[in-house]
């Protein structure tokens, strides 16, 4: 292996430990958002609805997030930093595998998808004033990458049966 290619793992390396520190920090944000619903409810109990939604969803949030840092920074450690011998394939159920970049960003928007989907949810339960017209600019974002993930998948299924003869 040539000492360029190492040193492009090298350099991929700060970047899986980065985002595993996010991680980190966005999992105890979201445990600090669960703590302030706690408190909201037995503070006031049911009085404080609203607060107390925005906050479990916030966490949920904070939560989704910092599981799909984890989740890249070991696909990009197992694609990028380990040699193909060296990782324990057996030891990643295969929804957690990814089989190339195709397949990292397919998952990427998929969980901007949900994200974008829990965001709005948020915004929605939180909202003490009459709603606008703004408030649809949330759900065309969700509409719009929806529609992306289905015109991707729908041109890799193309390609793929044409790369097999089924024209």
């Amino acid at each position: 292996m040539s000492s360029y290619v190492r040193l492009l793992r090298l350099l991929v390396l700060p970047a899986c430990i980065g985002s595993l520190f996010a991680a980190l920090v966005m999992l105890l944000l979201g445990a600090l958002k669960l703590y302030a619903a706690a408190q909201a409810i037995w503070a006031d109990g049911a009085a404080q609805s609203a607060t107390i939604t925005s906050a479990i969803m916030g966490a949920t949030d904070a939560f989704l997030f910092g599981v799909v840092l984890i989740v890249f920074s070991g696909a990009f450690a197992e694609e990028f930093i380990f040699p193909q011998g060296q990782t324990a394939h057996g030891a990643r159920s295969e929804p957690m595998r990814f089989h190339g970049l195709g397949n990292l960003k397919r998952t990427l928007l998929e969980v901007i998808f949900v994200f974008l989907i829990v965001d709005t949810a948020t915004d929605l339960a939180s909202a003490e004033d009459p709603l606008g017209w703004t408030i649809l600019i949330k759900p065309s974002a969700v509409a719009l990458v929806a529609f992306s993930i289905r015109v991707m998948f729908l041109a890799r299924n193309d390609t793929h049966q044409t790369d097999r003869g089924y024209e």
